[in-house]
């Protein structure tokens, strides 16, 4: 705006000249008031102005603030004045509607060319308040939500706290629960060996099953417990004192077989003498048939005897196809009361479940050795065509009882060591006939020894 007076000039022609260069008189009514504001306010005494110095003075006054520098003011005031004292106002107004119109467009086309850059500031200017709000909004939200969160720890604190209460609860009673099984368990075990029952209601084998089930199972639960320290310290000695007490047993059950081998003996030799008796029946019945099959087709009678002869000179084959309600079919243990493999299988079952089952095999090989041995030697204090019935009953029962075990046991004793002790009691048993068959001198004692010594190898053929 300073240099609005000098384009003045160029609009009246004027060379620019000061208020200190201007001689003109300058007249009361004509003096120019500058206000406070900063504007510019003329007072004249003339009357009727024309309508363009009316349009002129607003053109100035709207267009032009003068600034706060009273030299500026007063040199653009004596412009004006010299403009009006020389009559160029209708020259100089239409210069400076020119002017104004050219500054108005290039104020419109800075405009319109700026317009998309306001709109964005509006815009933006928008965002700016939806941001304050959104910021006032989530600083709310973020104090409730703390407010939230606290109270949301709190109770997940109790939470955590009453969950690991209830969890060391449920540990607990299935530890006590454990305990009371381990603790039903020994009562159990004890029961079955209690000292005040009879031996053959001790049940040694369920016991030590039921110890190694604590020991194995269990034990990992309770040995923190005062309880389940004694009763690991425990453990060892009741298998210890198992092992004795089901060997004690095996023991008696050693003296009860060789006592009781020559009855086994004598009742299997009597089933087998049963059994050809039975074969010799059948077959003669078979013989009486064919013959009068014979005779009612018109044989001869030597034609009839010569197959008697015949029939009856072929090799009678021991069988026990036999009928269930036959005597024969009776076990061979029957014949002595209260007999049983219990105790050597109840034995043999522990030791090996303890890992021991060589350390019992080789006592039961040496023991039955040691039997086989009194079974082979006879009393020498007798004749041996007195008693020899007696012998070979003792040896058929021991080797009767070793074939059942045999079958009856696993991993306890083979056929090689069956075959074994089969093999050396025949050696001892030709010796002892041997030297004892000059005793027999009556030709019917030599036939019965004879007839005994066939029912003792078809006896032992039987039981392999």
């Amino acid at each position: 705006m300073k240099g609005f007076p000098n384009k003045l000039m160029k609009f009246t022609g004027g060379k620019g000249q000061t208020h200190k260069d201007v001689k003109h008189p300058v007249s009361e009514s004509q003096q120019m008031k500058i206000p406070s504001e900063g504007g510019l306010v003329f007072e004249s005494e003339t009357e009727g102005e024309t309508p363009q110095e009316e349009e002129l003075m607003e053109d100035i006054q709207g267009l032009i603030l003068l600034p706060q520098d009273d030299h500026l003011a007063i040199d653009f005031a004596h412009q004006i004045r010299q403009m009006l004292e020389k009559k160029e106002e209708e020259f100089v107004m239409l210069n400076l509607s020119l002017y104004v119109a050219q500054r108005k467009k290039q104020i419109f086309n800075l405009t319109e060319k700026h317009y998309k850059v306001f709109m964005q500031l509006e815009e933006l200017l928008t965002i700016q308040r939806h941001l304050k709000d959104i910021k006032q909004n989530v600083g709310g939200l973020n104090q409730k939500l703390q407010s939230l969160g606290g109270e949301l720890i709190f109770k997940t604190e109790n939470l955590i706290r009453l969950r690991t209460i209830s969890s060391n609860i449920d540990k607990t009673i299935k530890l006590l629960n454990i305990c009371l099984y381990v603790v039903a368990l020994s009562k159990k075990a004890r029961d079955y060996i209690v000292e005040n029952k009879e031996e053959g209601d001790r049940k040694y084998y369920p016991a030590i099953k039921i110890i190694e089930q604590i020991q194995q199972t269990h034990m990992a639960n309770i040995n923190s417990f005062t309880f389940g320290k004694y009763m690991e310290q425990a453990i060892p000695g009741m298998k210890l004192w198992i092992t004795k007490r089901v060997m004690d047993d095996v023991n008696v059950w050693f003296f009860k077989m060789r006592e009781n081998a020559g009855e086994i003996g004598r009742f299997a030799n009597e089933q087998t003498r049963a059994e050809i008796d039975k074969m010799k029946q059948r077959e003669e019945r078979r013989t009486r048939s064919r013959q009068q099959g014979m005779l009612s087709s018109g044989a001869t009678p030597a034609t009839i005897k010569n197959d008697v002869t015949g029939t009856m000179s072929g090799k009678i084959s021991l069988n026990w196809d036999l009928d269930k309600n036959d005597v024969t079919e009776v076990s061979v243990y029957s014949c002595v009361d209260g007999l049983t493999f219990a105790p050597l299988y109840q034995c043999l079952y522990i030791y090996q479940s303890l890992g021991m089952g060589d350390q019992f095999t080789q006592y039961y090989k040496k023991t039955r050795e040691q039997q086989k041995y009194l079974v082979l030697r006879p009393d020498d204090t007798k004749s041996f065509c007195l008693i020899y019935p007696e012998y070979f009953n003792e040896i058929a029962g021991f080797f009767i009882i070793e074939s059942t075990v045999l079958k009856k046991t696993k991993n306890l004793i083979s056929n090689a060591w069956l075959d074994h002790l089969w093999e050396s009691a025949v050696g001892t048993m030709k010796k002892r006939i041997t030297e004892s068959i000059v005793s027999f001198v009556d030709c019917e004692k030599i036939r019965e020894f004879k007839d005994y010594l066939i029912m003792f190898y078809s006896t032992m053929k039987v039981y392999g």
